[in-house]
């Protein structure tokens, strides 16, 4: 019986090394994988990047179109006469409440973001009072440390007279812009300043 070899198959191309045109061809793909992620992460920030800045500017025209309008409606004669917490019963501080609801409502605001604050006579014009307000139950001459991310817009509401908002800034419930407005006597003396708050994250 004739007994015929059988030859093994031939595994070496299984073996052999990549060729040098392949690898960098898979080099090179993997960089544009790359590279399209990099874009796309790019695009990704600047598109946030710019939706804040559209929320932002929208909200400081707003806080500061209803703080402007209000303050010039508002007599600072009157507010140089509110002085106690039992002036809430004088004509005076009754008017302006009733101006400050009615800009409450139409602009859909809550009552605790809209009021009147003057600096307590002193040297320091960051420490305010209440003077006006829309809560059920007013605490005029109540003090207020004007915080630190607001201290800018309100000096340049109280001492330049200029309509001025905040950048958006984080407290413990939530983030907010605020707008400032001069008041003004008849003298026209900046007497107090009206404070409209806007909560961005409503």
């Amino acid at each position: 019986t004739e007994i015929r070899s059988m030859s093994k198959p031939d595994t070496a191309p299984f073996h052999q090394p990549i060729k040098w045109w392949r690898q960098i061809r898979f080099r090179a793909a993997l960089a544009m994988v790359g590279l399209s992620f990099l874009i796309s992460g790019s695009v990704l920030v600047t598109n946030l990047i710019a939706s804040r800045i559209e929320v932002l500017q929208r909200f400081q025209q707003r806080v500061e179109t209803i703080a402007g309008t209000g303050a010039v409606a508002i007599s600072g004669d009157d507010m140089e006469i509110i002085e106690f917490q039992l002036d809430y019963l004088t004509d005076e501080f009754q008017l302006a409440r009733s101006l400050l609801e009615r800009i409450r409502r139409h602009n859909e605001l809550t009552r605790e973001e809209i009021y009147v604050l003057r600096p307590v006579p002193g040297d320091d014009p960051l420490l305010t009072e209440f003077v006006v307000m829309t809560a059920e139950q007013p605490f005029i001459s109540n003090r207020y440390m004007i915080r630190e991310e607001n201290r800018q817009a309100f000096l340049r509401a109280l001492n330049d007279g200029e309509i001025t908002s905040t950048e958006i800034y984080e407290s413990d419930v939530g983030e907010w812009i605020s707008g400032y407005a001069p008041i003004r006597n008849s003298f026209g003396d900046i007497v107090a300043v009206l404070e409209v708050d806007a909560k961005v994250d409503r």
